[in-house]
């Protein structure tokens, strides 16, 4: 959070901290302040098709980014002076995706509409209920014990030797779970909580997690 970020810039000062929030927004609370970059995907917290990044930046990186390329390539057609020098023109370096854009002004428009507090009160809601599931539940677990180190927007389930009967019954019901990761894809479940899934969702979803008897 906001005070990790502080501790990194009390001992880092001179570094640029920059955050890659692609699982984070617009839940996570960010003070934009306290770090110099902040880049994420579309697909994710904004329930939009893959192929826009947003990359915001601030006068630090503009700044060392400058300097550095006095020094060195710091990129080829791509670089934050190449994007800036468009951007003073409201252009853009490449043909951009329009559409993409355009989606992204609707949803933050209806985001805007629904308002931040009521979007992460319904992602608070969601993750609760699930979380909750898995605690009462004998064979499956949340994969991270400490329940303030856990994600509420990517919940990870311990599924061990469950993992494909759950995602079958899952699936079956129109709910469709993520692989874990590396040395985790067979034995955990990853679920998304973002603004596109419906409380409805994951209501079913914990009922589902509930029923499952091995």
């Amino acid at each position: 959070g906001n005070e990790f970020f502080t501790q990194v810039r009390a001992k880092n000062r001179e570094a640029l901290l920059i955050v890659d929030a692609v699982s984070a927004l617009p839940y996570q609370t960010i003070d934009y302040t306290l770090v110099d970059s902040v880049y994420f995907s579309v697909q994710k917290g904004f329930g939009l098709p893959a192929g826009l990044g947003i990359w915001m930046v601030n006068e630090r990186c503009i700044e060392k980014a400058k300097m550095l390329s006095t020094k060195q390539n710091i990129g080829s057609y791509h670089s934050i002076p190449s994007f800036l020098s468009f951007a003073q023109k409201n252009q853009t370096p490449t043909t951009p995706n329009v559409l993409g854009i355009y989606l992204l002004s609707k949803v933050v428009e209806d985001f805007l509409r629904r308002g931040i507090n009521i979007l992460r009160k319904e992602t608070e809601y969601k993750s609760a209920i699930l979380y909750q599931a898995l605690e009462a539940h004998p064979l499956i677990k949340p994969a991270v014990k400490n329940p303030a180190w856990r994600s509420k927007t990517t919940i990870v389930a311990q599924t061990e030797a469950n993992t494909e009967k759950i995602t079958q019954i899952l699936e079956n019901q129109g709910l469709s779970p993520g692989d874990g990761y590396g040395a985790g894809k067979q034995t955990q479940l990853r679920f998304a909580n973002f603004p596109a899934h419906s409380k409805e969702t994951f209501e079913k979803l914990a009922d589902a997690i509930q029923a499952f008897q091995g």
